[in-house]
């Protein structure tokens, strides 16, 4: 049992789903002032959110396991700009259903929510274009040389190793305000991303990698937060088919923690 906030956090069944207070929620939120952290059972919120948010040419520091940046064929963005509040919530939100765990940054980019992204995986990885699939900026970044100076806008992938070497060459002129988090806990523990890509890394089950990362990550968040103290920060807590039950309490727990303590 793992509580945040107010709800008690359990996983039931097989699938190890998460259930808040007794009760299967799913594509819901819960606000953690105190830790500047939104928290959903579905990381596809992320672009619902965002979007209620107004946010605009952001930097997202995307941790998670997945680049989460594939390109479906869907119909075009809403234009909610003549709707009322009520009109505009339902839209976003049947457009955001769409796009799925693995799509739902795409659109993000394309209408200028997101300005760059930072993703902190286990590796930096060229990511192959099939099919015009994913989405083009991965193309541009696979073109980058390494340790190729780091622009206002684009997609990065990089370490936590190479993020706190990093981190000052573009923190320091990124508009605090501008830079926002995104976790899926399932970075921490994920390894089928190593088997399918054929990588040396971090394997299901290895409790000392895991918490190495942890680690790791707490310190990138240092580095973050003395840019911007209280950043707009979102963690999906629910990935049963990547983060076993098993972990998953003390990841998002840890993670927690961390936000909530002042920022050193």
């Amino acid at each position: 049992m793992l509580k945040i906030g107010d709800y008690k956090v359990s996983t039931v069944g097989n699938t190890g789903q998460m259930v808040f207070n007794g009760q299967s929620r799913l594509k819901q939120t819960y606000s953690m002032p105190q830790a500047g952290l939104t928290v959903s059972s579905d990381h596809d919120y992320f672009y619902f959110w965002a979007k209620q948010k107004g946010l605009k040419d952001i930097t997202l520091i995307h941790v998670d396991a997945h680049s989460d940046m594939w390109k479906p064929d869907l119909p075009p963005i809403p234009d909610i700009s003549g709707m009322d509040a009520k009109s505009q919530k339902k839209a976003l939100w049947r457009y955001g259903t769409l796009l799925g765990c693995t799509g739902f940054l795409s659109p993000l980019i394309d209408d200028g929510t997101i300005k760059r992204i930072i993703w902190l995986s286990f590796s930096e990885v060229k990511l192959h274009l099939k099919d015009h699939q994913l989405h083009e900026w991965i193309r541009e970044a696979n073109e980058k040389k390494d340790d190729e100076p780091i622009g206002d806008e684009g997609f990065y992938t990089m370490t936590f190793d190479t993020f706190l070497r990093r981190a000052p060459e573009f923190l320091g002129r990124t508009d605090p305000g501008k830079l926002v988090l995104g976790i899926d806990a399932d970075r921490f523990v994920y390894r089928y991303y190593h088997a399918w890509r054929r990588l040396p890394g971090p394997r299901l089950w290895d409790g000392d990698v895991m918490t190495g990362e942890l680690k790791k990550f707490q310190e990138c968040l240092q580095l973050i937060r003395a840019r911007n103290p209280h950043p707009e920060s979102f963690m999906c807590i629910s990935s049963p088919h990547h983060t076993p039950q098993r972990v998953a309490p003390e990841i998002i727990s840890r993670i927690v923690s961390m936000l909530e303590a002042a920022p050193s």
